[in-house]
């Protein structure tokens, strides 16, 4: 059976053990059976008070005939618990992920220890068919138009998932600015010694526009003038002594522990470089979603794994002592024609972006919180109404008189409520289709995206953050005001047989009267 969430997993089978709790508690006190004494007094004591006593006894009967019978069907079909519902049985699938199909009990999150046997009161629920039925149905629809939605990744969970990625090795935090430091900044400033034959072999390369932009650039790797003649001013753990390239040390006297690697063994060793060790900190779980995000704009699983390391980079403050060391030094200040727009580039792309939160990337970061905050949110939310429902829908048929308006408008509830599921799943495609429409020249990659906003992506997050709100809102009204009419519908239908069924009764009454009369 499928469900809305992985918190739903649990939800609906704790929802469906209380029902068992109280319809129990119900039966057991006799107040379940007390509507049965109400159709009683109300089927007899009607009918005597406007027609004579005769009549009255014909009618109450067929009255009470037929609303016991549908106080039976009822309880037999929607209120008795007969199906059993295992935490086993459910299934959910994230809407826009490339994550499998998981069950209850194997989900992968923190819900299958915290939701035990022992906490949710039992592993094996009983449900009535009615309601099995309802839910089945409602899961199954929610399935197949999922499934005939073309959406592959979603946007704002990967950005959410990159975006909170740090670096928790201090080691590795201290490395990466001694490189910057050692490495990086020294490298821009033998760039800015002749800018504009660099720039010109820059240019005949195939390198990114803002490759220059960070720690790893291409075109300082492959240029022997950068980082393979740049070496680490002291020595690095795990990087061997090697007496033909650190002949600073006097092998006869002492030999270090540790060698003074070249910049780009040191960023590209495959067994302790920089780069492998920074990949870890981007798992590799995370990768069909990268890839399913670099697809929207043409980009390589390789180019959207570089760009979540510089986030991860710029999420760690790893480069701030560096730009303001930049700045210190007076590198920005040379006459260095192209490499000051270079320098500049740089920092008001990666540094006052990111790191100054500048102008309206501060408001529509708030805004981009809210929204996840929301997206997360509202299926947790549905899978806890969903579970109250659950829980209290014995109260609520006992106290409707087991009527079958009832049943019919609290169908329409649940299944309102479950086809939120599809409601939000059409929210995510529609901000993945957006979000591609906006960025697609300007926002290429997660790094980008993630560091800058513009007036037409925050309009579109404000608009997509209302729909969250506004839609699921709209749709359950709609559907609640379509349940409620169609239980009056149903009751006043019950009550208009009752009715045609007195004035059938009395017509054949003054006919037999009549006719005795003839006689």
């Amino acid at each position: 059976m499928g469900v809305g969430s992985y918190l739903e997993v649990y939800t609906m089978l704790f929802g469906w053990l209380l029902y068992d709790n109280v319809w129990s508690i119900l039966s057991e006190t006799g107040i379940a059976y007390i509507p049965f004494f109400v159709v009683v007094i109300k089927n007899f004591a009607e009918p005597y008070k406007s027609q004579e006593a005769k009549d009255a006894a014909s009618v109450s009967q067929r009255r009470m005939e037929l609303d016991i019978i549908a106080m039976f069907i009822v309880i037999i079909i929607a209120v008795v618990p007969s199906m059993n519902l295992s935490v086993g049985a459910q299934s959910y699938k994230e809407a826009c992920s490339t994550a499998p199909v998981v069950s209850g009990g194997a989900t992968g999150t923190t819900y299958d220890t915290t939701f035990t046997t022992v906490a949710l009161g039992g592993s094996v629920a009983q449900v009535p068919i009615w309601w099995y039925m309802v839910m089945n149905l409602s899961g199954a629809i929610n399935d197949s138009v999922i499934a005939g939605m073309s959406c592959s990744v979603n946007i704002r969970q990967v950005q959410y998932e990159i975006n909170n990625i740090q670096i928790t090795d201090q080691g590795l935090k201290d490395d990466l600015a001694r490189f910057q430091n050692e490495c990086y900044l020294e490298s821009l400033a033998t760039f800015a010694e002749d800018p504009n034959s660099w720039q010109a072999t820059f240019n005949a390369g195939t390198y990114d526009v803002d490759d220059m932009e960070w720690i790893g650039s291409k075109f300082f790797q492959d240029n022997v003038a950068f980082y393979a003649a740049t070496r680490a001013v002291t020595p690095v753990t795990n990087f061997a002594f090697n007496a033909t390239r650190d002949n600073e040390y006097d092998a006869s006297v002492a030999t270090p522990a540790n060698g003074r690697p070249t910049c780009k063994n040191w960023w590209t060793d495959s067994t302790n470089g920089l780069l492998v060790r920074l990949n870890t900190q981007v798992p590799a779980s995370k990768n069909a979603s990268l890839g399913a995000f670099g697809a929207l704009f043409g980009n390589s699983l390789a180019k959207e794994r570089e760009n979540a390391l510089k986030t991860v980079l710029l999420n760690s403050s790893v480069t701030i002592d560096g730009l303001e060391r930049m700045t210190l030094a007076g590198l920005e200040s040379r006459d260095s024609g192209e490499y000051t727009g270079t320098v500049d580039r740089f920092i008001g792309t990666t540094g006052k972006t990111v790191v100054g939160g500048a102008t309206t990337g501060v408001a529509w970061a708030f805004v981009a919180t809210t929204l996840i905050t929301i997206q997360n949110m509202m299926p947790n939310l549905q899978a806890l109404i969903l579970m109250t429902i659950y829980f209290l829908l014995p109260f609520i048929m006992v106290m409707s008189g087991y009527s079958w308006g009832m049943v019919i408008t609290a169908t329409f509830v649940v299944f309102s409520l479950k086809f939120l599921t599809t409601i939000y799943a059409v929210l995510i495609l529609l901000e993945t289709m957006l979000f591609g429409a906006v960025n697609q020249f300007s926002l290429n990659n997660i790094s980008n995206s993630l560091a800058t906003s513009s007036i037409g992506g925050g309009v579109i997050d404000l608009s997509i953050a209302a729909m969250w709100i506004i839609m699921p809102a709209m749709w359950i009204g709609m559907l609640a005001w379509a349940g409620i009419k169609a239980g009056s519908a149903i009751s006043s239908g019950g009550e208009k047989a009752k009715s045609t069924g007195d004035k059938g009764a009395d017509q054949t009454s003054s006919l037999t009267k009549t006719a005795v009369k003839g006689k």
